[in-house]
């Protein structure tokens, strides 16, 4: 039997890389709007970028999944919940909140956006430590 702890440091490993992937975006979004860096030429390749880096996160993640699951006995319940938390709070609540920011404050404050980044890297962390997000969702 594999331990779930094995698996989530996997899972983590992939959340960690994409807070990586997303901060980068961030920090360089931020900097175009502050115009301390100039603006992408190709603006739909950029789009592209940032939309194929959630589609990768929620790929390569499934696919730590199916894969220890695969190799043996693996409650993927408990993994599947870990997944889809930190992938529910980061792809739809802080996008909610990233656009009231940058609809009620000014463009300075745009580097409130890596509250984002943030919270996936402290999920992909934690994650990867072998620990769920919250004890009593220990299924």
């Amino acid at each position: 039997m594999i331990p779930v702890h094995e698996a989530r440091r996997q899972l983590g490993a992939v959340l960690l890389l994409a807070g990586v992937v997303h901060a980068a975006i961030m920090v360089y979004a931020c900097l175009v709007v502050s115009r301390r860096a100039a603006p992408p030429p190709d603006w739909l390749a950029w789009h592209r970028l940032y939309a194929s880096h959630f589609a990768l996160m929620g790929i390569a993640g499934a696919a730590v999944i199916v894969r220890k699951a695969r190799e043996g006995d693996l409650f993927t319940p408990q993994l599947w919940l870990d997944f889809f938390l930190g992938i529910i709070v980061f792809m739809v609540a802080f996008p909610l909140v990233n656009h009231a920011l940058a609809v009620w404050l000014p463009a300075r404050l745009c580097w409130l956006s890596l509250v984002t980044s943030a919270w996936l890297l402290g999920y992909g962390w934690r994650l990867f430590q072998g620990r769920q997000i919250w004890d009593r969702l220990d299924l």
